[in-house]
């Protein structure tokens, strides 16, 4: 019984790292919750995901999360890093009660 536990426990785990991204994540904490982006003249390109990744759109302005407990998948591919300089920088707002992970 013990190692039926153990095996089942294990790919559970597997599974759920298996299907884990590496996305950075903002979780509403109340309803009409809203965040933006801002690239100012950096060539960053940044994708959020309201649909668990089913979709992805350009980030760029303001995306409200529209009940608590939604999710906003962002993701990019930037090897030079978001910032390059004081006047070259991606710079995230947020005006409501988000969890960022």
């Amino acid at each position: 019984m013990r190692k039926t536990f153990t095996t089942l426990f294990l790919l559970l785990i597997t599974c759920c790292v298996a299907s884990a991204a590496n996305y950075l994540t903002f979780t509403a904490e109340t309803d009409n919750a809203d965040f933006s982006c801002d690239l100012y003249l950096t060539s960053s390109a940044i994708q959020y995901s309201l649909d668990d990744g089913q979709t992805w759109t350009s980030l760029g302005g303001e995306v409200l999360l529209k009940k608590k407990g939604d999710k906003a998948l962002l993701r990019g591919n930037n090897p030079e890093g978001l910032s390059q300089s004081s006047s070259n920088y991606v710079c995230f707002q947020i005006y409501s009660p988000i969890s960022v992970s």
